[in-house]
């Protein structure tokens, strides 16, 4: 450890470390992503989608914020998964 520098250990945890990315970026990933995923067979493509299920199921249960609980309702409604 080096004395000199008091503040390198402990690291600093990622999200406090890295700026946060722009929101853009993702879609950028989507967009990247989606032809290699058009090419997987369908099993991959559902247990691909049930994370996704699933993910959005967790964070409907347990975000504190409902804005981010009605956005993930609204993406279940998109995908078929939930009824208006």
């Amino acid at each position: 450890m080096n004395r000199a520098r008091p503040n390198s250990w402990p690291p600093r945890p990622a999200n406090r470390a890295l700026p946060p990315g722009p929101r853009q970026d993702v879609f950028a990933l989507i967009d990247h992503y989606a032809p290699v995923i058009a090419t997987w067979p369908a099993y991959d493509r559902w247990q691909v989608r049930q994370i996704a299920v699933d993910t959005l199921l967790q964070v409907m249960r347990d975000c504190p914020e409902p804005a981010v609980r009605a956005n993930a309702y609204q993406q279940l409604v998109k995908m078929g998964i939930a009824q208006c």
